[in-house]
């Protein structure tokens, strides 16, 4: 349940931010919510699309050259990589627990 409680929070805090701004998020926030909505999208690939349709809102106000800037920047790799790494450490169903959640934060 812990992790439950922290892909919502992280959801919560990280996409409206990185959704309503144009580009003046940081690298680490893009990762952060990039990697655990590609996470969730591995964990219900029944679900990818409706997990992609959250990648793509995430910069839909920006330029795919700002977007792909940000992405090669060292902030953004280090950050992507240690939220995938502490993702992969979770369990099945607290993982799946908490990317239905996410889900639901839709709704």
């Amino acid at each position: 349940m812990k992790l439950h409680r922290i892909v919502c929070v992280c959801a919560a805090i990280v996409l409206p931010q990185v959704s309503l701004a144009g580009l003046p998020f940081t690298g680490q926030a893009l990762a952060t919510a990039q990697a655990t909505i590609d996470f969730c999208a591995q964990v219900h690939p029944e679900q990818a699309k409706k997990y992609q349709e959250h990648a793509k809102l995430l910069v839909r106000d920006s330029s795919g050259e700002e977007v792909a800037k940000l992405r090669d920047t060292s902030e953004y790799k280090e950050a992507y990589e240690w939220v995938t790494g502490e993702l992969a450490k979770v369990t099945r169903d607290e993982s799946t627990t908490a990317c239905r959640g996410l889900l639901a934060s839709d709704s």
